[in-house]
């Protein structure tokens, strides 16, 4: 058995024979036809007649497929005036009826606010079908057909539909969403340069004075304290020890040269410790000031002590 496409132009061949045996045989009758001499349509029935087969072929597979488009383009190259008319006769009804039976829809796009937008591309299986919409029909194969609606700057929008035969003007309608304008980030501005830090003045603390003060403090007021209870002390015993040889001195007994000698000794200790309580208050008290807050940064102060002598140097 012969294929599907060969038994179709083998058919279309046995048409365009048929139809032409006729003129040719009745023009041979009346003595007038000749090898060379055109027919009655005043054309070579050769000329085009293989262009006009194979589109008559394809017309039909195509339409068998379901590909309506190309069908019909077949369709209008066999229903030409130039092709012969045994394959016109049968292309011209075709075509009237692919026509009929082939889908159309009108293409739109709507903003997020309603407004038809026209600047939107179509694209069926990544071919383009439409670069701008128009609000005209365009022919779609039925079937099952994925539509691509690209907007500059927007998101692609996809939409699936079954188009069915013999369905025209269908509406399709694509709405993009409302597009956020791009805002750029501010460029920081440049921070000044920082003015030269000054530093401030040292805070006048009464906790943070007593946590600074000068050792000198401690060991002045530490001697005068010292001092001054050991002089007490013995004071009171080089006054007793006094009385004691005065009144023996005075009595019968009387009272000797080492007995005035001790408590001699004895006021004598009372008289250095005292001094010394003097002389540890007076350092004391310096350092205290020296220790103070204040903006001269000069002061100073130096002790100087000798077997038998004491002095104290500062600087205010």
């Amino acid at each position: 058995m012969l294929p599907r496409t060969h038994r179709r132009s083998l058919r279309a061949r046995l048409v365009l024979c048929s139809a032409l045996s006729w003129p040719a045989a009745a023009a041979f009758g009346n003595g007038v036809a000749d090898a060379g001499e055109p027919t009655a349509e005043g054309r070579d029935p050769e000329d085009g007649t293989d262009r006009c087969v194979a589109a008559f072929d394809g017309a039909q597979e195509a339409r068998g497929e379901g590909a309506l488009k190309a069908s019909r383009e077949a369709l209008r190259i066999c229903a030409d005036l130039t092709c012969p008319s045994p394959i016109r006769a049968k292309c011209v009804p075709w075509l009237e009826e692919v026509e009929l039976a082939l889908p159309t829809v009108v293409l739109a796009a709507l903003s997020s606010d309603g407004r038809d937008l026209t600047d939107v591309t179509v694209s069926l299986n990544g071919e383009v079908l439409a670069a701008s919409l128009d609000g005209r029909a365009i022919p779609l194969d039925p079937g099952l057909s994925r539509l691509r609606f690209e907007r500059l700057g927007a998101e692609p929008v996809e939409l699936e539909l079954l188009v069915k035969a013999g369905e025209k003007n269908r509406l399709v309608t694509a709405r993009f969403p409302s597009l956020e304008p791009i805002v750029p980030e501010p460029s920081p501005e440049p921070s000044p340069e920082p003015a030269p830090q000054i530093p401030p003045p040292r805070p006048r603390d009464p906790e943070g004075e007593v946590a600074g003060l000068s050792p000198f403090v401690y060991v002045g007021y530490g001697l005068a304290a010292v001092g001054l209870g050991t002089g007490a002390a013995t004071a009171g015993v080089a006054y007793a020890r006094y009385d004691d040889v005065k009144a023996r001195c005075d009595g019968p007994t009387g009272c000797t040269a080492d007995d005035i000698d001790a408590a001699e000794r004895i006021s004598h200790v009372a008289t250095a410790s005292f001094v010394v309580a003097g002389a540890g208050a007076l350092l004391g008290t310096v350092a205290l000031i020296l220790s103070l807050p204040s903006d001269d940064d000069k002061r100073s102060l130096a002790v100087a002590m000798a077997p038998s002598s004491f002095a104290l140097r500062g600087r205010f």
